[in-house]
């Protein structure tokens, strides 16, 4: 294993670094990561965090570069029967420093909320980031 980190794990840190400064400890809204260590609360509102690299293409003539699409996805989960207003501020401060926001090269695109429902104790909202971010290649 590589000590160097490839570049979708550094898009991956980058985005999760940005979830977990500006929406999981500003909400504060507990988060859990992909194969991380994690206790879902007995109460109380919690969240999924998850980085989905999309497709990838390349964009130019030359000199190698290719463009990544993806999406991070944010499972919001809150309380059966205590309304939609966690997910609706979530996405508020989502927008707030996602949406059209360029970080090192890595472009938000707009989020987008999406109802998932309930599985019986919790109430499950998606919001969807989507974001491109180009690579260039080496000769």
């Amino acid at each position: 294993m590589t000590a160097i980190p490839t570049f979708l794990e550094s898009v991956d840190a980058l985005l999760r670094t940005r979830w977990q400064l500006h929406i999981e400890s500003v909400i504060p809204l507990p988060t859990q990561y992909d194969n991380a260590p994690f206790e879902e609360p007995e109460t109380g509102p919690w969240c999924r965090f998850q980085v989905l690299p999309g497709q990838t293409e390349r964009s130019t003539i030359g000199l190698p570069m290719y463009r990544h699409a993806g999406v991070s996805i944010a499972q919001v989960f809150t309380p059966i029967e205590t309304g939609t207003r966690t997910a609706l501020v979530v996405i508020y401060h989502v927008n707030a420093w996602f949406r059209d926001k360029d970080i090192v090269g890595l472009k938000h695109l707009t989020p987008y909320l999406t109802r998932v429902g309930s599985d019986g104790a919790w109430w499950q909202d998606n919001i969807i980031i989507p974001y491109q971010v180009d690579e260039r290649g080496l000769v």
